[in-house]
Formats: C-alpha cells, structure tokens, sequence
C-alpha cells in the first residue's frame, strides 16, 4: 500500500513540475498609473519577445512550473526583471519608471499641457486614432472633442474639410506637427486635404481649447491641435488597412517599421491612397501621401528626420448648394438663376439636379496640389535635469485651381477687345489657372530645466520665413484676342517672417497646489502687394509686435477632484485677403482675446466627469461688413467688442467590461455688441449702399448649443462597435442674425 502511495505522489509531483500556467497582467506607469503600450517582454534567456497591447495588458502562456525572469524594457521607461515562481495561472501589475533616456516625446513637450495645467484640453491616443481612421481627414477623428464642429465640402469627410473650435473658424487655430507650424502663413488656415490620411502617421494628437499655453506659428484664438507623428518602436512591424465605403471611397494603406537596429537605429514608411466619388455632384477626391522617417536613438540624444508628402487632386465643390435647391423650391431657383445671370447650360444643371447639387460642370474644375514637409528633430540630455530641443524644417508646394468662367471681359486680363466688322466682342469664355508656389522654412528650439523636483522651466520658441508666389494664367479662350499661350494676367510675391520666443514656469507648492506662468513675445514681418487710396497697385509691409502673457492656478481637493483657472492672452494679424482686399487707408488692425477658464474634473475607475466655463472677451475681431471695396471684393472689418461665454461639460462611464458610454455638451452665447453693416447692391445699371447698425447680434457660425456622445460596445476581444451622434444648433451665416440667412441645426449619427 505504501509503494502505492509513494508511487502515487511522484507522479503528481511530475505531472505538477510539467503543467504548464500563463503570466498576464497591465503594465501602467508609476507616475500617475497610466497603461502603457508597446512594452517589450521577453522570459528567462528565450529569444521570443512578446509586448503590450494598446490596453496595457500583456499576456505570455505556456510556462512550465518552477521559477522564471520577466524583462521588461521600453524606449521610453526604465528596464524592469522580474522573478516569478509559477505554481499556477498569474496575474500581474507591473509599474515602470520613466527612462533617463530620451524618448520622442521631449521632441514636443515644450508645446503639450499636462493634467495639471489650467487650460481644457483633450489627448487622442493612437488607439482612439486608429478605432475612426477610415481615410477621412484628421478633423472628422476631432468631431466627438468638447466644442468641434466640422464641415465636408464633398459631404463625407474626404477633401475639403474645415473645423471649427468654439465657433472660430480654422484661421483661428493653431496646429503644429511635432512642434511645427502647419497654418498657411498667409491665409493662417491648414488644409488638411494637402496630407492625406495624416492620421495613420499620427501616435497621438492633443487639442486644447481657447488660448492655451503658448505654442510657435498662428495665433490661437479658438484653440490649438498638436499632431506628433509615430513615435520610436522598439518591435520591427509591417501593417496594411483597406478601408471601402459609400460614394466608391477606397482607402489603402501600408506601413512598415524597422523597430530597433542594434538598440540605436530605426526607419518607419507609410504610403496610403484614397479615392472617393463624394456625396456632392462630381465632388471626386485622388489623394496620395508618403511619410517616410528614421534616425538615431543613444542613451541621450536622438535625432530623427521626418519626410510627409501628400498630393491631391480634388474636383471643387466649395460653393455649397443653394438653399432653394435644398428644399426643391422652385420659385426660388427661378429668382436665383435671375440674380445670378445663369447660363442655360448651369439653369439646366440647378433646376435637373437635387440636394447633391455642384454649380461646377467643366470637366477639369479641378484643384491641383502637392505639398512636402521635411522635418529634422534633434533632442538631447545634458544634464539629467536638463534637454534640449532643435528642428529645422521646410516645405515646398506647388498646385493649382483650374476653373471655367462664362462671358468674362478681355479687359479684366489686359487683353483687347475684338473687331470684326461692325460688331465688337468684349466678352469670352475662359479657362484660367490660379497658382501658388511657395517655400517655407526655419527653426524651432525648447530647453527644458527642471530646476528642483517641484519648479520647471521651459525657454522655447521658433523663426519661420515664408516665401509665395502668386500667378494666374489663361490656358484658353473662346477669342484669344492678344493673349498668348499661358499668359500671365496676376503676379504677386509675399513675403513673411514670424518670430517667437516663451518662456513657461510650473511651480508645485506642495502635493496639491500648482501655479502656471507663461509668457510670449511674437513679431510678424509681411511683405505684400496691395492696394494704395487710390487703387492702384504696389508694395505694401505690416509689422506687428505681439506680446501674450498667460497665468493659471490647480488644485488638487483630493483623490479624485481638481480645480483650475487660467487668464489668457491672444494676438492674431489679419491674413493675406484682409490685406489685399482692403484700400491702404482702410488697413484692418489685429485683433485681440483675453480667455477666462474656470474647470472642474473628478475622476474615477469608473467614471470621468469634467466641467469647464470660458469667457473670451474680443478687442477688435475681424468680421465680414457686407460691402464690396474699390476693387470688388469682399472686406472685413474691425468690430471694438465681442465675446464668446460658455459652459463645457463632458463625461464617461464604463457601464461594465463590454460597454462604455461618453459624451460632451457645451453650451454657449456669441455676440458682438454693435457693427455698422454695409449692404452692397450694385448693378451693371445702379450702384447703392444700405447701412444698418445691428447690436448684440451673434457671431456668424456660432451655433449656441453642440453635443455629442459615444456608445462603445466590446462584444468579445478584438472587436468594437461604436456608435456615435453629433448635435448642432442653429447657426447664421452673416453677423446679422438674420432669420432669412440661418442655418438650421442638425443631428448626425455615425456607426
């Protein structure tokens, strides 16, 4: 019987010493117990790696029982050996300090905020990214963000998008790709369509709200969007999406990643292609991107270049659809196609059509562009408590609008009138191309000091020159005339120089009480031509001296909760129409914010709650004063007050594993006190102009109320279902609050 017995147990002790168990668990940062991805595992000697997955979570199966050596190690974070002695299945929490080493975060945090900073902001993980990308432009992935409203000139969110951040629109907001300036010097808007499918190059995006701290380009009056592009992986990878939706829209990407050569060097590519037919009538889109980067990784120092290229080809459909078409209003198509003097052919076109209707009919009504960026990034360590930070960068572009203009006047391009017999023609159908070439380049620096545990400095800054051509050119005409083949009828050249310099102060009273201050100098050289008093053409310059100091307080009331204010100040010069379109002695001035922010946040393992309150009051705003000038365009003028109050609200909730729910309101009031509205009614036969003084009118495109929220459902791992819906209130579409030019809000809902 004993025999039995010993037999017995040797063969569950063998059975036990040959199971096989599995290791998981999160792995998060000791800092603030945040989850970290992309983590590098590796077990006893064996060369098998493993990593975390987006979640932070980790998992390694089939271990034999006994002892084992867990290695964890990042870029980014210290290196970690762990000693487990398995008897059975585990589970771990593994926290990791963050690496003396640099990691490619340095290379834009003199810019970014942290959870303790009084501004409202919002952070985008790759993960958040990646659950929306399907080829639409990064400002659609920003639609669900407290306060965003964005627009499609094709209806779906491929070409053309705009997006506008407490009604201001995109000249507004500042944006920069790892710390460089994105806006168009001239007219300080981006557009997005210029990088296609930007955001599969994009590890994680942060957009604050209001002025915010201080950052290098365009002046940010409506807020900021800070893109850094994909960070430094240790793991070689190789990855391909296709994407396909209404309207023929296909979109395909590749991207490649070298991960770590001999623990210092890296390479990563990406080249994407998306096509769409858009829901507006021939709105097509053909967009290609390339990004390419690499560099060198060391225990201090990294450098790393970054090459985005996109090329777009776009058929224009920005004009929008006429009201009366939208609502199959025949009456009122018949009177639009009077005030507007329509061809038969573009009658024919309104009155066939629907609510997809495009006024555009020529073939090749096409907008033509390329644009490159080069980045090189250098960070480096000098001190364990000080970095710092250079990149030089440039961009080129290069493109075209071509567009078909009816019965124009020869004059208008300096051209003759035609003679043939008695009859005289002063009129032809033209086909005319507006270019633009342009050069951008310069430098951006931060040096980081943390001058104790609790006091850090930040020196940062950037200088930018700008270079434009402007040139248009006649391809055809009905009666050529005089005209030769691509003669020029416009040559401008601009020229503009921007410099900054900040400096950012956080002191840590104590474990709860954090004060901010941020201070920026801006100066703004632009060279120009414009138009003198008497409407004739010459070099003009504007000069601005900017300087915008911000401060703000946080407090920490427990675990859970926090406080903060901040009082900020803005400067923005007019963009390049505000000056061409204006006479010299009516020269608009800049314009000025002062941003008020009070915010509440409580945070929980289940729950997120944050309030915010902005005032941001306006000095000199520029708004559209309805008449046209001595060269007939349409001008914008200073208004001495206006103001932007509202009330920002949002929250999530994980309801249980499968099921999250989160969503975002903001409430809000937009006026201007008084402006003199000047209504412009010439005529071939009548020239008249109607003043009216309007008071406490809302700012155009303001809508008062916006909300949105997400349903996330995760039936079983690796499968999300998301639904999200979007509200916007009624907004005007002039500063008159006029019934007559309102749009309606509108509700979206995305699957």
């Amino acid at each position: 019987m004993k025999e039995i017995l010993y037999i017995l147990i040797f063969i569950l002790s063998f059975i036990r010493s040959n199971a096989q168990f599995t290791v998981s668990g999160m792995i998060r940062l000791e800092k603030d117990s945040s989850l970290l991805q992309e983590i590098i595992l590796s077990i006893d000697n064996s060369p098998i790696q493993y990593s975390s997955d987006h979640s932070g979570s980790f998992k390694i199966p089939d271990l034999n029982a006994g002892l084992h050596t867990l290695n964890f190690s990042h870029l980014s974070f210290q290196k970690k050996q762990l000693l487990v002695n398995l008897q059975s299945d585990t589970s771990l929490i593994i926290m990791l300090a963050p690496s003396t080493i640099l990691a490619n975060e340095v290379l834009i945090s003199a810019l970014r905020v942290t959870p303790t900073a009084p501004f409202a902001f919002s952070d985008l993980s790759k993960a958040d990214i990646e659950s929306s990308n399907f080829g639409q432009d990064i400002t659609y992935l920003l639609n669900i963000l407290p306060s965003a409203v964005t627009t499609s000139d094709a209806g779906n969110g491929v070409g053309y998008t705009g997006i506008r951040i407490r009604g201001s629109d995109a000249s507004r907001i500042n944006v920069t790709i790892n710390g460089i300036p994105l806006n168009d010097a001239e007219s300080q808007n981006v557009y997005w369509v210029d990088l296609p499918d930007l955001a599969s190059s994009a590890e994680n995006i942060q957009v604050q709200r209001g002025v915010g701290s201080s950052t290098n380009g365009a002046g940010a009056f409506g807020g900021s969007i800070n893109v850094q592009t994909v960070k430094i992986s240790e793991l070689p990878s190789i990855e391909t999406s296709f994407s396909a939706g209404s309207f023929n829209t296909l979109k395909s990407t590749i991207s490649m990643g070298s991960g770590l050569i001999n623990n210092h060097w890296f390479a990563d590519g990406r080249l994407s292609k998306i096509t769409s037919d858009g829901y507006i009538d021939r709105a097509t889109s053909d967009l290609r991107s390339v990004s390419i980067s690499g560099g060198y990784a060391g225990p201090k120092t990294i450098v790393k270049l970054q090459i985005l290229s996109g090329k777009e080809i776009t058929y224009q459909s920005w004009n929008g659809v006429p009201e009366s078409r939208y609502n199959n209003d025949l009456e009122g198509m018949q009177n639009y196609i009077y005030r507007n003097s329509l061809h038969k052919e573009d009658s024919a076109n309104l009155l066939n059509s629907g609510r997809t209707y495009n006024g555009f009919t020529y073939e090749n009504q096409v907008d033509n562009y390329g644009q490159d960026h080069f980045q090189l990034m250098m960070a480096h360590e000098i001190l364990p408590d000080l970095s710092i930070q250079l990149a030089v960068h440039y961009t080129n572009g290069k493109g075209y609008y071509e567009e078909f203009v009816r019965q124009d006047k020869l004059s208008l391009y300096g051209l003759n009138d035609i003679y043939i017999g008695k009859d005289t023609i002063i009129t032809s159908d033209v086909v005319r191309r507006k270019w633009l070439s342009n050069d951008f380049y310069g430098c951006t620096y931060s040096l980081n000091y943390d001058i104790t545990k609790n006091q850090k400095l930040i020196f940062g800054g950037a200088f930018n020159e700008y270079s434009g051509d402007h040139f248009n050119e006649l391809t055809w005409l009905q009666w050529p005339s005089n005209s030769k083949i691509n003669q020029h009828y416009y040559d401008d050249h601009a020229f503009k120089t921007d410099f900054n310099a900040f400096a950012k102060y956080n002191i840590k009273i104590n474990n709860r009480f954090n004060i901010y201050i941020d201070q920026q100098y801006r100066f703004v050289n632009y060279h120009y031509n414009g138009y003198n008093a008497d409407g004739k053409l010459m070099p003009m310059i504007a000069v601005h001296h900017f300087f915008n100091p911000k401060a703000g307080l946080f407090y920490q009331l427990n675990k859970s909760q926090s406080i903060y204010s901040s009082v900020s100040v803005g400067h923005k010069e007019p963009n390049r129409d505000d000056y061409t379109q204006n006479t010299y002695t009516e020269k608009p001035s800049s314009e000025q914010l002062i941003d008020y922010e009070v915010g509440y946040s409580f945070q929980s393992k289940k729950m997120a709650i944050q309030t915010n309150i902005y005032y941001m009051d306006y000095i000199d705003q520029l708004v559209l004063k309805g008449d046209l000038n001595e060269v007939g365009n349409n001008t914008r003028m200073n208004v001495k007050k206006s103001y932007r109050l509202g009330i920002e609200l949002t929250g999530s909730c994980q309801v249980n594993t499968k099921i999250k729910l989160s969503g975002t309101i903001t409430i809000s009031r937009n006026k201007i006190d008084q402006f003199n509205y000047i209504l412009d009614a010439s005529t071939d036969s009548s020239y008249s102009k109607a003043s009216t003084v309007f008071k406490n009118t809302d700012i155009a495109y303001s809508p008062n109320i916006t909300c949105g929220g997400t349903i996330t459902y995760n039936p079983f791992r690796n499968l999300t279902i998301k639904l999200n819906g979007k509200y916007v209130g009624q907004q005007f579409l002039d500063n008159t609050q006029s019934e007559a030019r309102k749009l309606k809000d509108y509700t979206i809902f995305d699957v």
